[in-house]
């Protein structure tokens, strides 16, 4: 049962086909073409850095507002 297993998991890859749009994009280029698909992998990849970042920021931001915030020794009279 184990070798079926095994065999139907190493056979996969080459069984599955890749979506239109993958197989699209890795058909063949010219230089120009490719470094401009590089560019566009470039700033999908630097825009997913952002959006995962952007958040950690704001939270880091507010967090340091509010310990600065408690930190601050109360003054009399306010």
């Amino acid at each position: 049962m184990r070798g079926l297993v095994l065999a139907v998991i190493l056979a996969l890859p080459g069984w599955a086909g890749a979506c239109p749009t993958c197989r699209d994009a890795v058909a063949q280029t010219s230089a120009a073409e490719e470094a401009d698909q590089l560019r566009e992998a470039q700033a999908y990849n630097r825009s997913v850095y952002l959006l995962l970042g952007v958040p950690y920021l704001a939270l880091g931001v507010v967090g340091f507002l509010v310990y600065r915030g408690l930190q601050r020794p109360e003054v009399p009279g306010e």
